[in-house]
């Protein structure tokens, strides 16, 4: 199923790989593409790609994060193999390796054409779609970056057939996440869940897809989708991200936005027993309070937090979130 955005398409499908070669013809004429990647996917699906993308000379460039070492490295990697203004790039791969192969498109010759290639479930119902791509600084994730959108989006759920449960439920707790956001019923249907279906998936990648057309550079609307992320962020970033995963880092923070907002008389307490509930289950959190200060410094370099304040992300009920400013003294004060 094709979902059509603004700028370019996101096509849907399950088990048709195959037919990756036609949609990239469609929007590229060229011959050369070369894939970014990481090494697990890379041993996973090469053989796999290479088969579907008959019709075009592969070059691919192993990955090993997205902090600048590694966007140096594959920048002089593709200049090794001559990459030109006109070739293409695919990233192949989860959200980091999406994150890192959009940033290194955008920057390349000022920009460069690129496919995502999505084989998470985080990287095909978040971070593939919308356009943000980045990279990590010693101050903090996501903090050097671009708006840069691919031409195409192609997503197989037969890829998450090789996701273990801990990286599936972290993709879930994007999904959970989405629904929170904007549908109660969705919720509800998915918060339990082992797996979704092709039409949930779908349903998550509409609610982005309408936000982002709203609000392509995250100047307002678009913050929702921070829910949960500004601890989130944190946590990650004190946890030299070698602890945590984002779906583990998010579900703390949800809950922190949870209870800030109980405390604000913003949010009502039967959504944090409820999600916490649904975190425990899926081995997201595995204790519900961690020890807030030790994330003061890191929550500071978070991308919505200005001179005068920080863009903080509520839920009034679910399917309604809020937007409020907040002093970083009064956020501190409520936890």
């Amino acid at each position: 199923m094709i979902i059509e955005t603004s700028n370019y398409n996101i096509f849907l499908t399950s088990d048709e790989i195959s037919s990756f070669n036609e949609k990239i013809k469609e929007v590229y004429q060229g011959r050369k593409i070369f894939v970014i990647t990481d090494q697990i996917v890379y041993d996973l699906y090469f053989e796999t790609l290479k088969n579907s993308l008959k019709d075009f000379e592969l070059f691919f460039v192993i990955s090993k994060g997205k902090n600048f070492d590694s966007y140096q490295e594959v920048v002089n990697k593709l200049f090794q193999n001559k990459i030109q203004k006109n070739n293409l790039i695919i990233a192949l791969g989860g959200g980091v390796v999406g994150d890192l192969g959009g940033f290194v498109a955008s920057t390349i010759f000022r920009g460069i054409k690129y496919v995502q290639i999505p084989t998470t479930l985080l990287s095909q119902i978040d971070s593939s779609i919308g356009g943000k791509t980045a990279i990590d600084t010693e101050y903090g994730k996501n903090l050097l970056g671009s708006f840069y959108n691919p031409i195409l989006v192609l997503i197989d759920t037969k890829f998450l057939d090789t996701l273990n449960s801990r990286e599936y439920n972290n993709g879930m707790a994007e999904a959970i996440k989405m629904a929170l956001l904007s549908n109660k019923e969705l919720y509800e249907i998915i918060k339990y869940k082992e797996k979704l279906d092709i039409l949930e998936i779908k349903k998550t990648i509409e609610y982005k897809k309408l936000i982002v057309e709203i609000d392509p550079y995250d100047l307002k609307e678009r913050r929702v989708l921070n829910f949960g992320h500004t601890f989130g962020h944190a946590i990650e970033k004190t946890a030299n991200y070698s602890v945590y995963k984002h779906g583990e880092a998010i579900s703390y923070g949800m809950l922190v936005a949870l209870k800030i907002g109980e405390k604000h008389n913003i949010t009502n307490r039967f959504i944090y027993d409820d999600l916490l509930n649904v975190l425990k289950t899926r081995k997201l959190i595995e204790t519900e309070i961690l020890e807030y200060d030790i994330y003061k410094k890191d929550v500071f370099y978070d991308k919505k937090n200005e001179s005068d304040g920080i863009d903080f992300i509520f839920l009034e009920e679910i399917g309604k979130p809020k937007i409020v400013r907040m002093k970083s003294e009064d956020l501190w004060a409520e936890l």
